[in-house]
């Protein structure tokens, strides 16, 4: 097996997938009232900033194997990353 992203799936499978993932997202938002979101990596920033922008949106790194970033430092840099955006207080 190997990783398979949302971008390796052709478009006919993958949009109504997406278009699901969006609607409930919107819903679990707009019943809890959610004012930030941090999205694990730039892909689910970018689609939370599609479904809704007017909220405070933020990203965290990754923690993929193939992420260097999630990788540095035995991953103190990726916890440190966490750490700053989501505090504990």
């Amino acid at each position: 097996g190997r990783n398979i992203t949302p971008v390796d799936i052709p478009k006919a499978i993958i949009n109504p997938i997406l278009d699901l993932c969006d609607q409930h997202l919107k819903s679990v938002v707009d019943i809890m009232g959610i004012e930030r979101i941090v999205g694990v990596g730039n892909y689910a920033k970018k689609r939370a900033k599609t479904i809704v922008p007017e909220l405070d949106i933020d990203a965290m790194w990754h923690p993929s194997p193939a992420s260097p970033l999630a990788n540095r430092n035995g991953g103190a840099d990726w916890r440190a990353n966490v750490a700053s955006k989501l505090p504990l207080s």
